[in-house]
């Protein structure tokens, strides 16, 4: 079918419009990549803080007093997955997927799967770890501390009601907006015991030593909690910026595929009105001639 000038105007504005949408989604993204690159400072920042506080309370024997021993391999474990909740961000779910497909493969004792974002739910049911469990990531900074505390208490369920052991994160780790994202897996319980050594034995950066008058007993738990709290925290936050890295990445090719487009569209159209012109002119000089012809015709005839 011979396209017309109009179909071909309507195909150019609609082009432009998406041209426009483009834009603007990739400006968001932008914008959304420091906005999370700097949440994810921030935690990495109290997690320092965390840190110094568990090597107060290690020191001087401190370490002695934990629990010995390690999770059998066939212990109960969970995997907490983290993904995008809409689509137009690339393949980082269907990367973090495959990693987490490995992850599950690593634990034949895998007791629940949890979800963080509606697409990678999906996605994560497509290869068979259907999410017991679902979240919502968050759209901005200020809700990544409840929703951490919401995976939290739900792991606290999973203690109690499948006897869960072990906790891994497998999510998408930010490097850097040339080199992008690579699926990771982190521990989130129990807690790394040489991690725990380390910092028994690590040389505090001052000469003043700090104390506490909290009960160990108490205090320690209360630590490793919020040490928890913020390696989810941290790993909500990196999820969050690889997403939208991975959408601006997105919307680079996508503005580059449509004013591609809309470069063979306006010079189509230029030949389409160029040669409407000439069919026009065509017509008009036909007619002249036309009408000369029987001018002459009737004056030959007078």
């Amino acid at each position: 079918m011979t396209e017309s000038l109009q179909d071909l105007e309507r195909r150019i504005e609609s082009a432009t419009e998406l041209h426009t949408i483009t834009r603007t989604m990739r400006s968001l993204a932008a914008v959304n990549v420091r906005h999370h690159e700097l949440a994810a400072g921030a935690a990495a920042e109290y997690e320092r803080i965390i840190e110094d506080g568990l090597q107060v309370v290690l020191r001087d024997g401190g370490f002695e007093r934990l629990p010995s021993g390690e999770v059998a391999a066939s212990a109960p474990t969970a995997i907490v997955v983290f993904g995008s909740n809409q689509g137009l961000c690339g393949p980082v779910n269907r990367h973090v997927v495959a990693h987490a497909v490995v992850e599950a493969q690593r634990w034949p004792s895998l007791a629940v799967v949890g979800a963080v974002g509606d697409r990678l739910a999906a996605e994560l049911e497509v290869v068979g770890l259907v999410p017991a469990s679902r979240w919502d990531l968050p759209s901005t900074v200020e809700r990544i501390a409840p929703r951490a505390e919401q995976v939290l208490l739900r792991a606290d369920e999973w203690r109690a009601e499948h006897g869960v052991e072990r906790i891994r994160l497998v999510f998408p780790s930010y490097v850097s907006r040339a080199r992008g994202y690579d699926p990771v897996t982190a521990q989130l319980a129990p807690t790394d015991r040489d991690w725990l050594r380390r910092l028994s034995t690590r040389a505090w950066r001052s000469p003043v030593l700090p104390t506490y008058t909290i009960a160990w007993d108490r205090l320690f738990p209360e630590l490793i909690r919020e040490a928890m709290l913020v390696n989810l925290h941290r790993t909500f936050a990196q999820t969050m910026v690889s997403v939208a890295a991975s959408r601006l990445t997105a919307m680079d090719a996508a503005q580059q595929d449509i004013e591609q487009r809309l470069a063979r569209m306006r010079s189509r159209h230029q030949q389409l009105r160029q040669s409407e012109i000439t069919e026009e002119l065509i017509d008009v000089v036909s007619g002249f001639e036309v009408l000369t012809s029987e001018r002459g015709a009737e004056v030959s005839d007078g």
